[in-house]
């Protein structure tokens, strides 16, 4: 039975302006950075407060369409925002220091999540359409123009303007891309492409491999309502999003969710062991290999390496800095910003929480699950806003069922 409330228990309908409002606001989120880096190139210096502002201006406008649109399956999700914020307070009171990007990092989940479901469940296709062609255009065009695609919007510069990035933490000095663009010799997928690992609108690998797994997450969930013209135009662009960033990871994780959608969950709620498994899978790993390579299996047991060195203040969220290499391990990396008991309210929540009551709703919520527990082993890139905030969005979107015809209204 689901912790959520009952699926017939939709909330009124909607004002018809928050079907397109609220892709916009998450277009905005997906756009803002890549329209950063253009004016950093091109029109004025941009520094990490203007990142900042655009981002508090995207996740300002969410809240007010929420709050327009309010209805009580929102109710859980501010339940959660405001256990983090509190818990981020307390956070900052306890080690002296205040750290608004731990917190903001989190509340991304809760807020994008009510948006999907103030907006409703039409405003989800016209989106990722949307989001679709833009991006497989823009990644064609910086495969085919690189020297073009550099020059105008210079991603190295605006990494280094905004994000603090020393100019030494790119390698490859040939290259203005960002610094995963090129990998040390050449340990390409496809060598024989001759091509950079491309970004798009992304404007970093990493995140147009996250952008394509939702995708296929998506279309998997939805295929057999999908006109066939539309779902062989997301098959052929997914894949040439896929080859053209190069992600191993994004590559794996979109055939294993392809395969699961397969199959609808028969057990209720098994998903929530999907992250305790993972946790003790890398330390399986970690007994078996102990290496750091920049792989899979050397993320794996990178993430158990740092959970044998945690100590108290790091499972309570009170360490100062942290451990130096979390970042490279999304989960510890979770734990050390939110404490162990923040990091198990948010796990609890999007397993728990949402419906599975339909064959979408299942097939979409453990596709995102598979995509974030792979994802926390190698990183903590499931937190960037560019893809966040349309995973969160797209979740949210199938918690109510479709409007019958006969009942929308402006």
């Amino acid at each position: 039975m689901s912790l959520s409330l009952p699926f017939e228990r939709s909330m009124p309908v909607q004002h018809r302006w928050a079907v397109w409002a609220g892709p916009a606001v998450v277009a905005g989120a997906v756009f803002f950075n890549f329209g950063l880096a253009f004016i950093n190139a091109q029109v004025m210096g941009l520094s990490a407060s203007h990142v900042i502002l655009a981002e508090a201006g995207v996740v300002g406008l969410s809240h007010v369409i929420i709050l327009r649109n309010y209805d009580r399956l929102i109710t859980p999700w501010y339940l959660l925002l405001a256990f983090l914020l509190i818990m981020g307070a307390a956070r900052w009171c306890l080690i002296g220091t205040v750290d608004p990007k731990a917190v903001r990092d989190v509340i991304l989940i809760p807020t994008f999540f009510a948006l999907g479901i103030a907006a409703g469940p039409r405003a989800a296709a016209p989106l990722l359409l949307l989001l679709q062609v833009v991006t497989t255009g823009v990644v064609l065009f910086e495969v085919i123009a690189l020297d073009l695609y550099s020059w105008l919007f210079n991603v190295k510069g605006f990494y280094i303007a905004t994000r603090g990035l020393a100019a030494e933490a790119f390698w490859n000095n040939e290259s203005t891309l960002f610094v995963s663009a090129t990998r040390p010799g050449q340990r390409n997928l496809f060598p024989f492409l001759d091509i950079h690992r491309a970004s798009s609108i992304f404007l970093e690998p990493v995140s147009l491999g996250n952008y394509c797994i939702i995708v296929a997450a998506y279309v998997s969930a939805y295929a057999r309502t999908m006109a066939r013209p539309l779902l062989v135009f997301y098959l052929l662009t997914t894949i040439i999003l896929l080859v053209a960033c190069d992600g191993r990871l994004a590559i794996m994780v979109t055939a294993v969710i392809v395969g699961s959608s397969l199959f609808r969950p028969r057990v209720p709620r098994a998903s929530f062991f999907f992250l305790p498994v993972i946790v003790l899978a890398s330390f399986a790993v970690d007994a078996v290999v102990d290496v750091r390579t920049d792989d899979l299996p050397g993320r794996s047991s990178l993430a158990a390496y740092v959970f044998s060195r945690f100590g108290l203040p790091e499972w309570l969220g009170m360490s100062r800095a942290g451990w130096a290499q979390s970042a490279d391990s999304g989960i510890t990396f979770l734990i050390v910003n939110q404490s162990i008991f923040g990091a198990l309210a948010i796990w609890l929540y999007i397993t728990l929480v949402p419906a599975e009551e339909s064959r979408e709703q299942a097939v979409f919520k453990r596709s995102a699950l598979i995509f974030l527990v792979t994802t926390m082993l190698i990183s903590n890139s499931y937190l960037s806003i560019k893809t966040a905030a349309l995973l969160w969005f797209l979740l949210g979107t199938t918690q109510r069922a479709p409007e019958p015809a006969g009942r929308r209204r402006g």
